[in-house]
Formats: C-alpha cells, structure tokens, sequence
C-alpha cells in the first residue's frame, strides 16, 4: 500500500481480498449501472477514498461534504479508512433512486455506506462524527491544479 509505505509503516498485516466477494460487489454495481441508478462511478484504488472523491469532482467542479459516522469506518482510524487502497467503488446516486439502489446493495449482502452529498461549491469537507469536527475541508481547485501539474522543482 502506498500509504503504508509514504509512512514508513511495517510489519503491517493487509487483508486478503475475499475474490469471490469481490465479483459480487463488481455484478452489484453493474446491475445499478444496467438499472440506471448510477450518475457517477470510479473504483477506489490509490489514494484511497479521498482521492477518489477529488478526482470524481474535477471534470464538472462537483464538491462533496461527507459524513463519516464511527460504525462506516470498520474499526480504522479515519486516516487508513480514507486512504485505504481496498477494493471497492464511490457510487454517486440521484436522490430520488437512492433507496432502491441501496435495497439492491442490501439485498445481496453488500458492505456499503452513504458517505454525503455532492454540492456545486468546489471543495471536499469530510466531517467526523466520532470527534465532532472536521477532518479535512479543501478547495478542489488547488488540488486539482496539483493533480495536473505534478511535482514542480523551485
């Protein structure tokens, strides 16, 4: 994992990926992309979640604020579940299809969890619950302007 590796961190245990659930997850989402109940999606992969979220608000300059409740982040800090680089997908979903499609996702024993709300203002707020405060609150302006650039040498 490159998070693990950017922070020196060893002797770390990372999961085994379950493949079997894995193409479960991957036949779920295809059926709510089939249904028409999917306006976004990307597969998390690195950076995680957060990155994730960022890089699915550059092409429209789609904000989000997000919501993380203790029971969504399996046991991890916020920082490992936020950057975790675990098989999985950021599924955006019309308001007005989320319960169907959160029924489907629960009906074939789906891990999921509503993260938040996208919104026209350009920056990503992730909120934590458990402390009651936020955890990031960033103009995605200036990160996408990073993203694209790359390193600079000054």
């Amino acid at each position: 994992s490159l998070w693990y590796e950017v922070n020196n961190l060893e002797d770390i245990n990372l999961p085994a990926f379950d493949l079997v659930k894995i193409r479960s997850i991957n036949k779920a989402v295809l059926e709510l992309v089939d249904m028409g109940d999917l306006s976004a999606l990307k597969a998390i992969n690195i950076g995680g979640v957060a990155a994730t979220l960022a890089l699915m608000g550059f092409k429209n300059k789609i904000g989000c604020d997000v919501k993380l409740e203790p029971s969504s982040l399996d046991s991890l800090r916020l920082d490992e579940w936020m950057f975790s680089e675990a098989p999985g997908f950021v599924l955006t979903i019309a308001a007005d299809k989320v319960d169907r499609a959160l029924h489907r996702l629960q009906a074939q024993d789906i891990s999921h969890w509503v993260l938040g709300v996208t919104k026209s203002e350009f920056n990503l707020k992730i909120y934590n619950a458990a402390l009651d405060r936020n955890w990031l609150d960033v103009n995605l302006n200036q990160v996408k302007s990073n993203w694209e650039n790359g390193l600079n040498y000054e």
